[in-house]
């Protein structure tokens, strides 16, 4: 008889404070008031300057500990973790990862934001691309369900 999984996943303390000092952050948005503009949204964590592009991430953004954590929850057939945890820990990365990309989109330089605008464009406009892609996929399962 298959054994019952028994829950390895956590909540990841990267994943926690990030979302505690969004709703700080969030709140004190909300009660800016005149001219003064709102504050940056910068990580009390961010220990280097945001022109060093390689570890910004470091420690605010890093995911290790919940990829680890995923690994450890799928690796095994005999001690698996549960749907509930390597969905909770996909959540966990993704936010993270989200939150990250948002940033360093904020802090790039204009030349940086025109190639990467440059290129996404490019992509969009391939008959093939990623629309094209998204057209295909919802025809594949028009055809898949009829079956």
């Amino acid at each position: 008889m298959p054994q019952t999984p028994k829950s390895l996943g956590k909540i990841h303390d990267v994943f926690s404070d990030r979302l505690d000092e969004l709703v700080l952050q969030a709140n004190e948005q909300a009660t800016v008031a005149g001219s003064t503009g709102r504050p940056w949204q910068v990580p009390t964590e961010l220990e280097t300057s945001l022109f060093n592009i390689p570890v910004m991430h470091e420690p605010a953004f890093n995911r290790d500990e919940i990829n680890t954590n995923f690994e450890d929850c799928t690796k095994s057939a005999d001690n698996p973790g549960t749907i509930g945890d390597v969905s909770s820990l996909m959540t966990q990365c993704d936010y993270v990862a989200m939150e990250e990309r948002a940033f360093r989109t904020r802090h790039m330089s204009s030349i940086r934001a025109m190639a990467h605008a440059n290129a996404r464009r490019t992509g969009h406009g391939q008959a093939r691309g990623v629309f094209g892609g998204v057209k295909k996929f919802a025809e594949d399962l028009i055809h898949a369900g009829g079956s």
